[in-house]
This record gives C-alpha cells, sequence and structure tokens, in this order.
C-alpha cells in the first residue's frame, strides 16, 4: 500500500482519482461515481474502490494538517488470487504424496507427474513474481505519476505490488515451506533439510519485513534496503543450486540404475551416494571416467534395443554406440546449460534490472542509485527497532553461510577450468568433470573445452563481480595510502589550505583527537569526505579544491568541525562492521544498517555549531554541497525519433539501470542513506 501526503482541495483528488480510472480501464463504485463534493471531517475517512478485469483498486483519504493522508492499494480480485494460490498448493501437497511411491518403486508415471507437478507450482510462483506483482507495481506507479503531475505530493510510503496482504503471504510461505522441507528431507535426509531451512528463513524473513514495514513507516526505507539486499543471498542460492543438479548426475549416473540387476530404487541410490574415489582428481583422469560411463550408458542402449538386425557387424554396433554417445553428451551437456540459465544467468540479469523495481516503488521517475528514500518528517529521531536488528543478524548469518559455499564452489569451479584441478575442496572437480567431458562429447575436445571453460564463467559471473568490487577497494586502499604518503613529502601552497591544515590540529588538540590528514585533491565536484586508511589507523579529511574556492572560511570550519564529530564518534565500529560484512562476502556494506546514521549525522551538525558557534556558516556548507549533489540526467538532445535513434536510447536506459543497480549491491551505494533530509537538518540546526 502507497501513502502521500497530498497538497490538494478533496474535490480536486476526487477528480484526479475519477481520470485516473479512465486512462486505467477502472470502474469506480456507486460513491466515487456520483460524489460531486464533500468535505471529510478531521477526524474520520472516506473510502472509495474501483475494479478492472483483474484488479480492484481501494482509496482511502483523511485530513491532515495542510493536506489530505491519501492511501492506495491495489490487488488481484479474489477470484484470480484463490486460483493461484490453490494451483501452488496442489502442486506442493501432490508432489509429497507422490515422493515416497517414487523413492520407493521408481515408476516412470510417478516420476513424469512429480515432474508435472512441481513444474506447475514453480510455474505459479514465477508467475507471482514475476508477472502478477510487477503488474500491480505498475498500475500503482501510474496512480502516484498522476498524483505527483497533479499536484504537490510527499510519499511517505513505498508503492508495493502485492498479491497478497503481508501476514498472509507469510502464512502461504510458511506452509509452503514446511512442505518443502518434508520434500528435501525426503530426497536428501539431514542434508535436505538444512538446505530447505536456509531457503526458508530467507524467504520468510522476506515477507516478515514486510509486516514491519506496515506497522511502522518510519522504518520502511530502512527494511526495504535489508529486503533488496537479500536479493544477493538468494542469487547465491540459486547459483548452489547448479552444483546439486552436477552432484546428483555424479551420485546417480555411476551406480547404473539402469541395469536390471541394479534396484531401481532412489532412497537406497541416495543412501548409496558418493564421490567417486578417483585419484589423482585432475581433468583428464576424471574426464576419461565420465565418458566411460557415457560409453557404458550408450552400449547398454544399443544392446537393449530392438531395432538392431541380428546380422548387424561389430562395426555398426560401434557407430552406433558413438552416436548414441555422442546423443547422451548433448543431453547432459543441455541438462547443464539450462541450469546455469535458470540459476544463475536469470537470477544475475534480474539482479541488475533491480533498479527497474525501485522506480515503481516511488512517484519520483528520475534516475537514482538504488531504491528511492521516502519523505519521512523528524525520522533522524526514530530508532531501530530490536525486531529489525534481529533480522539484519539472522539474515547476516545465514548470507554468509550461503555466500561461503557458493563462493567456494565458484572458486573450485574456476580453478578446475583454468588449472585442471579443485583450489579448496577436492569433490568439486568430480562435479566439473561432467560439464567438460559432456562438451567434448557433443563438440569435440577443442570446442567443447572452450565451451565447458565459458559454461563455468558464466556460472561464476556473480563471484567474479563480486572478486571484482574487493579488488577496487584494495587498489582504492593503495591509492589512497600512496596519495597520503606523496602529500607528506610536499607542502600545501593554498592560503585556505594552510589555514584549514592550522585550524584542524588546534581542533584536534583541544578535544583530544588525533589530527586526520587533511588531503586536498582536484576531484571534480563539491565535496568534503572522512576516510579512514586502517592499515595506518588514519583518518584522512579529503577535500576538493572546488570546495576550497566556493566555500567561505566560516563554512570550511563548520563542515571539518562535522567531520571530527564523526571521529570522537569513532571510526573503528564502522570499520568493523564493514569488514564483518566483506567476510561474509557481502558485496556492500550490509551490517552498516545495524547502525542509525541519520542520529550521527544530527549529533554531529550539534557539535560542529557548539565548536564554531556559527549555526549560519554549518546551514550555507549544508545547502551548498547539497545543491552540488543534484545531478541531472539530461536527454540526449536528438530530435530525430527514429529506430536507431531510439534504439540507442534503450540501451542508454538499460546501461544506466544496470550501473545503478551495480553501485547498490556491488559498490558503496548504501552509504547514500546515511543523511537525514536536507529539510530536517536545517530545522534541527534552527532548534539547536
Amino acid at each position: 500500500m502507497g501513502r502521500a501526503l497530498a497538497e490538494t482541495s478533496y474535490g480536486q483528488l476526487v477528480e484526479m482519482i475519477r481520470r485516473w480510472c479512465e486512462r486505467a480501464d477502472f470502474t469506480p463504485d456507486q460513491q466515487l461515481a456520483c460524489l460531486t463534493s464533500c468535505r471529510v471531517p478531521a477526524s474520520g475517512s472516506v473510502h472509495f474502490t474501483a475494479q478492472s478485469r483483474f484488479c480492484k483498486a481501494r482509496w482511502r483519504c483523511q485530513h491532515s494538517e495542510h493536506a489530505i493522508l491519501l492511501d492506495f492499494a491495489v490487488c488481484p480480485r479474489l477470484n484470480y488470487g484463490l486460483t493461484l494460490l490453490g494451483l501452488s498448493l496442489f502442486g506442493m501437497l501432490y508432489c509429497i504424496l507422490l515422493i515416497d511411491r517414487i523413492m520407493s518403486d521408481y515408476e516412470g508415471r510417478d516420476v513424469i507427474t512429480f515432474m508435472m507437478c512441481a513444474l506447475l507450482t514453480m510455474l505459479c510462483g514465477w508467475w507471482q513474481r514475476q508477472k502478477a506483482e510487477p503488474r500491480l507495481a505498475q498500475i500503482e506507479h501510474s496512480f502516484w505519476t498522476e498524483v505527483r503531475h497533479s499536484c504537490d505530493c510527499h510519499q511517505v510510503s513505498y508503492a508495493f505490488g502485492r498479491l497478497y496482504v503481508p501476514k498472509l503471504n507469510l502464512a502461504i510461505e510458511m506452509v509452503l515451506g514446511a512442505g518443502l522441507i518434508l520434500l528435501c528431507g525426503k530426497l536428501m535426509g539431514l542434508l535436505g533439510v538444512s538446505v530447505a531451512l536456509v531457503v526458508c528463513t530467507l524467504v520468510i524473513s522476506r515477507y516478515m519485513v514486510g509486516i514491519f514495514q506496515d506497522r511502522n513507516q518510519y522504518s520502511q526505507w530502512h527494511l526495504g534496503l535489508m529486503d533488496n539486499v537479500t536479493s544477493w543471498t538468494l542469487l547465491m542460492l540459486m547459483l548452489s543450486a547448479v552444483f546439486i543438479v552436477l552432484w546428483a548426475i555424479e551420485v546417480f549416473l555411476p551406480q547404473r540404475l539402469y541395469l536390471a540387476e541394479t534396484p531401481a530404487s532412489i532412497r537406497q541410490a541416495v543412501a548409496n551416494a558418493r564421490f567417486r574415489p578417483i585419484t589423482p582428481r585432475i581433468a583428464h583422469v576424471l574426464e576419461d571416467d565420465c565418458a566411460r560411463t557415457f560409453y557404458g550408458l550408450a552400449e547398454h542402449d544399443v544392446s537393449s534395443s530392438n531395432h538392431l538386425p541380428v546380422t548387424a557387424g561389430q562395426a555398426s554396433r560401434t557407430i552406433r554406440v558413438q552416436r548414441r554417445t555422442v546423443a547422451y553428451g548433448y543431453a547432459f551437456m543441455v541438462i547443464v546449460w539450462i541450469s546455469v540459465y535458470f540459476f544463475s544467468v536469470r537470477p544475475f540479469d534480474a539482479l541488475l534490472k533491480k533498479q527497474r523495481r525501485w522506480a515503481l516503488q516511488s512517484i519520483d521517475e528520475s534516475s537514482r542509485d538504488g531504491p528511492a528514500t521516502l519523505y519521512l518528517p523528524q525520522a533522524w529521531k526514530w530508532k531501530s527497532t530490536l525486531g529489525v536488528r534481529c533480522i539484519i543478524i539472522l539474515h547476516y548469518l545465514c548470507g554468509a553461510a550461503v555466500n561461503t559455499t557458493a563462493t567456494i564452489l565458484c572458486v573450485d569451479s574456476l580453478g578446475y577450468a583454468f588449472l585442471g584441478h579443485s583450489i579448496l575442496l577436492a569433490s568439486t572437480a568430480n562435479l566439473c568433470s561432467w560439464v567438460f567431458s559432456s562438451c567434448k562429447i557433443a563438440l569435440g575436445p577443442n570446442a567443447g573445452h572452450i565451451a565447458a571453460v565459458v559454461t563455468i564463467v558464466v556460472l561464476s559471473l556473480p563471484v567474479l563481480f563480486l572478486a571484482g568490487a574487493f579488488v577496487r577497494r584494495a587498489l582504492f586502499a593503495a591509492i589512497l595510502w600512496l596519495t597520503v604518503l606523496a602529500r607528506h613529502r610536499r607542502s600545501q601552497s593554498q592560503p585556505k589550505a594552510i589555514w584549514l591544515q592550522e585550524y584542524l590540529t588546534t581542533l584536534c588538540r583541544e578535544h583530544g583527537v588525533k589530527a586526520p590528514v587533511l588531503l586536498v585533491t582536484r576531484r571534480a565536484g563539491i565535496g568534503i569526505r572522512l576516510l579512514h586508511l586502517v592499515v595506518t589507523n588514519t583518518a584522512i579529511i579529503e577535500v576538493s579544491t572546488d570546495t576550497l574556492e566556493l566555500f567561505s572560511r566560516q563554512e570550511l570550519a563548520a563542515a571539518v568541525s562535522h567531520e571530527i564529530a564523526h571521529i570522537r564518534q569513532g571510526l573503528w565500529p564502522i570499520r568493523l562492521l564493514k569488514v564483518l560484512s566483506s567476510l561474509a562476502l557481502f558485496p556492500n556494506f550490509y551490517l552498516i544498517l545495524w547502525l542509525d546514521w541519520a542520529q550521527k549525522e544530527i549529533d554531529a551538525d550539534r557539535f560542529a555549531i557548539a565548536v564554531t558557534g556559527n549555526a549560519a556558516a554549518l546551514k550555507g556548507a549544508i545547502v551548498k554541497a547539497s545543491a552540488a549533489q543534484l545531478v541531472y540526467i539530461a536527454g540526449s538532445g536528438w530530435t530525430d525519433q527514429g529506430l536507431g535513434v531510439k534504439a540507442i536510447q534503450a540501451m542508454r536506459a538499460r546501461r544506466d539501470s544496470a550501473m545503478a543497480s551495480l553501485r547498490f549491491f556491488f559498490g558503496d551505494g548504501l552509504l547514500g542513506y546515511a543523511h537525514p533530509y536536507l529539510s530536517d537538518r536545517l530545522e534541527a540546526i534552527d532548534n539547536g
């Protein structure tokens, strides 16, 4: 449900709702259709509804101070939601009923029925998350866009596309989660239960976040960030599913379940599951064994075929076996490629397109680097609740296990692809050998090797991006350290820089703080940054030359005093949370959400006013820095709207969207949510 404060009259708001209903093909109810003018009491509210073919929209209007508090929600009609829910539950329950028979008797008809029911459940979930909920979010977004174009408004709640209300969503996911735990327990025992518990914990925590969001709008943006970071953990979890497919090939195929003397029982096959005891576990030895397994499967298939003439010679038989071996190579190669596509490529592509979903969660359509920050007056006074902090820790622990497992498997796979053996876990080489063997059998030794290497690289793309983020941070720290060393060897030449260094030294001496290094850079733009060099435990205040030119000495003193306050608050807790986030292999500094950043900023402003005694200078510095950060992305300026121009514009839009998502997940995008709103900071300064 989206919420906004609309600065308009009640009659204009009703007329705007009618216009939107006409454009969106919604039929308003009788009250909304017949209403001409009305006043809502200060303590009352009015409800409207409208329906389309598949959806139902609801409005609630209530007078607030100088504005109207408008709530809007859209949900599918009852028959649509119940149908989707019924199909999901039917598929899950029928799979549970079939699993015992399949594991004991292994009849082909039961296996096909099981696969169809599982596919039905997955398709229902896919339709809900990829089609229905984005469509609902688009409808909500179109309404809030109409509101923004019709009057001045402030968004105070995100517009989420939800198929069910949060509590019903949580109940449904708990039922499906219990079914998943039971299903995985029957298939893989304790290991399956453990994997299912991790999956259910991550999924259910997202719906718990939704309930917290509805209860406390002031922590909604905080919880929204947590929900978006969960996307990374779910991506790594799905990436691990590729190795589960390879594990199934590794433990089932060598048991030769197709032979008559082998009991066709999946339960017994799982009980006998083990990795092939081959030494040494290097590429050519493992792949030769895989090739022999494929050849044995093809030979048995040809021998049991009724289409082979009795008079067929050995040469004809050999040709048939070779062709059947190539066919099996193609089959297993396609299975691997499909697994990589659905469990790695598609989820990673969805992660890169996350910014498109963020754009639908706010009426602001401008380009941004992450989820839209809501307008919540005095939000800096609100503390993170115990429930929010517990969810952060729970997600951190589950995410650390998932991220570490997926990263180890991908690193071993890359080691096998380029070195011929795994690096950390020897058993990973057994799994990767099936990828290379099937590709080489299907495509030939050279082309097959290239195809297998590309498959492993594509599979490991998320981990490679993660490694790139860590390398970038390490290079930045090294360059910063070298810059600080070079700075000590030359003196400042600008008068303002010399004065600012003296002011820093005096201020730090008075308050018992180790003086930070003042680093003047030629970096474009206006801004003052506080950095921390862990190697030497040195605080660095970076000031651009543009800032020195634009700010007065009083404004520089106020801005630098603000950064000194952050040093007094302590840099090591923040650095520790960043290190712990990196150790858990999160691409961004996830644990910093534990801190109440906004309160720290207000306290730093108060310290700056106390030491300078000049509130006006601090306000001037804040306003100038905020104005400099307003980057407007203009259009291309082309008036020609030919196919070529439109294609280029579409490519640029996709690139910008992907870069925004990358900055949030692999950059420092989370740090952009540290500061309170400009109006709140200025008001807090005025109020002392």
